[in-house]
């Protein structure tokens, strides 16, 4: 408590965390769903962060040609360091002796030319007589396995993955299909839009599988049939929505 009360002000607060660390089967940490969790987490990552800024400070300080960057997102994080396997590896025991309460998962050390993985992505430097210039790729398997495992495809002999059926929602309207399947399509566009080439067969199996699904409904027999009912943007006659087409989208900033 004394580490939470040095950032926490609120005494109506401070007694509720209190009440949450003494509740029955709570040994370590918060109970799984608490709403206090993400805060807790805050505060004790915050503590991280303020420590490695500070191992920032002193290795950029008085060296030439070093460098270290610290990037965190949540609960992962990945320091980068522009020296030595030793140097890096005295960093890594600084911040294992912080002891602030996480399980760190810090036994990798590894090079960046030969690439790492971070938030699903996939991390490393290209050849550059200049300067090295960082490239992220998305593994895009991982993204093929969440369609299969929603359903919304199945691997073919090949283990290429292909459009099918949701047999769950052959029973919403032509209009709730098509909005299903543009809402998967619009949620991957604006979460994966720096990767956005290596997504076009990603949007294809969506839109052959909302095909598909449509073509259960009316008990077609072909996307082909479907196709040409309806148009190839699957448009709803009650409605008018359509199926989005993922190249003609725009990104919105504010």
């Amino acid at each position: 408590m004394k580490r939470v009360s040095k950032i926490v002000k609120c005494h109506r607060t401070l007694e509720l965390i209190k009440k949450s660390f003494s509740g029955k089967g709570v040994s370590k940490g918060t109970p799984r769903g608490s709403v206090l969790s993400r805060l807790l987490s805050n505060i004790v990552l915050h503590e991280l962060d303020t420590f490695v800024e500070e191992i920032k400070s002193e290795y950029t300080s008085n060296a030439v040609n070093k460098g270290c960057m610290y990037i965190r997102y949540g609960g992962d994080f990945v320091i980068l360091v522009a020296g030595t396997y030793c140097e890096a590896s005295n960093i890594r025991t600084r911040v294992k002796d912080l002891k602030c309460g996480l399980e760190l998962n810090l036994n990798n050390i590894l090079n960046v030319k030969d690439g790492f993985k971070f938030l699903g992505a996939h991390c490393r430097t290209l050849n550059s007589d200049e300067r090295a210039r960082m490239r992220v790729d998305i593994d895009i398997r991982k993204v093929y396995k969440k369609l299969v495992s929603a359903r919304i495809a199945k691997y073919d002999k090949y283990q290429i993955p292909r459009g099918t059926a949701r047999n769950d929602l052959i029973n919403n309207s032509h209009g709730e299909i098509v909005a299903f399947y543009n809402s998967e399509i619009l949620r991957l566009w604006h979460r994966l839009y720096p990767f956005r080439p290596r997504l076009q067969f990603v949007f294809l199996i969506l839109k052959s599988s909302c095909a598909l699904t449509l073509a259960k409904k009316y008990k077609l027999r072909t996307q082909g049939a479907i196709y040409k009912k309806y148009g190839k943007l699957l448009k709803c006659p009650e409605t008018g929505i359509e199926i989005v087409q993922a190249n003609t989208l725009k990104r919105v900033t504010s």
